[in-house]
């Protein structure tokens, strides 16, 4: 961890952001009675567990036997569909909530548990998946290490609500699925705490259905003095597979030749140490055998215990 000669600042939205976020959540997220009921009762069930905003990637991990975890919902608008035979207009709207879990053994090995659950067009709503991922980390800048260096597992189960939806903004490729990947990062910091971090993940993935997929991203931090945080990011996903999307026979992307490139950027506020709430949105800058002009809004809540 490199320190930096630094002046402390306030930059506060504080009021606006807890009114936006909630009318945001009121309307967009509890207003189908019987998803929140569902909902609700999987938060009741896997809390303790679980704790979703997708997979984490970054080289650093949360307090030593410290449960962080989040409740993230997922709301997503496409107008069109793109595809190596040409564009198809199909706009759609979708909502996601994922349940996550996770908790650092020791300095070196992390556990995380993800469970998500989508609602559909014509008021279906089911779980989409359950993913299981263990990290190590081998290099620690933040003690004396050049970089921070760490791997990780994923295994997930997909079921078919997921598995069909060409819409789920994870991309599922099959009923089991297995990812490896590298992350490297490097962190900066003033005084006690850290100041800005930016870091690079590869992944390779295979699932029980189709070919390989890519992941490369590349995400950057900024903090506030452990109050505000900013985070930029580009993440693309590129399958290897040797077939065109069918809209009308979708049975996950394994078997398709999918590409995606995203560009977002998100914002955290910390109420106090180990709860905050967050709102990112990302917009999808091309597409290939995949919803095409995507634009994903995500709303988290975090608490750590």
């Amino acid at each position: 961890m490199l320190n930096l000669n630094c002046s402390r600042s306030v930059w506060s939205v504080k009021g606006l952001f807890r009114l936006w976020c909630g009318n945001f959540l009121y309307k967009s997220l509890l207003s189908p009675l019987r998803f929140s009921l569902n909902m609700f009762f999987v938060f009741i069930v896997t809390c303790p567990f679980t704790n979703l905003h997708s997979t984490e990637f970054k080289p650093w991990f949360g307090e030593v036997l410290v449960v962080e975890t989040n409740v993230t919902g997922f709301f997503e608008y496409y107008p069109s569909i793109a595809s190596s035979h040409g564009n198809r207009h199909q706009s759609t709207s979708d909502g996601f909530l994922e349940l996550e879990a996770s908790i650092a053994y020791d300095e070196t090995i992390a556990f995380e548990l993800e469970v998500v659950a989508g609602g559909y067009p014509r008021n279906r709503y089911g779980f989409d998946s359950i993913t299981l991922t263990g990290r190590e980390r081998f290099l620690n800048d933040i003690v004396d290490d050049p970089v921070s260096l760490s791997m990780g597992l994923s295994i997930t189960q997909v079921f078919d609500p997921g598995l069909h939806n060409l819409s789920a903004p994870f991309f599922y490729h099959g009923g089991i699925e297995g990812e490896l990947d590298v992350a490297v990062g490097k962190e900066f910091s003033c005084e006690q705490f850290w100041v800005s971090r930016i870091w690079g993940v590869l992944g390779v993935g295979l699932a029980d259905l189709g070919s390989a997929w890519i992941r490369a991203n590349i995400d950057w931090e900024y903090n506030w003095w452990d109050n505000q945080e900013v985070h930029l990011f580009a993440h693309s996903l590129w399958g290897t597979g040797g077939n065109a999307l069918n809209p009308d026979d979708f049975h996950g992307y394994g078997p398709i030749n999918h590409q995606s490139v995203d560009l977002g950027v998100g914002y955290r506020y910390y109420f106090q140490r180990g709860i905050a709430l967050g709102l990112d949105y990302n917009y999808r800058v091309f597409a290939q055998n995949c919803p095409r002009g995507a634009s994903l809004v995500t709303l988290d809540f975090f608490y750590a215990f």
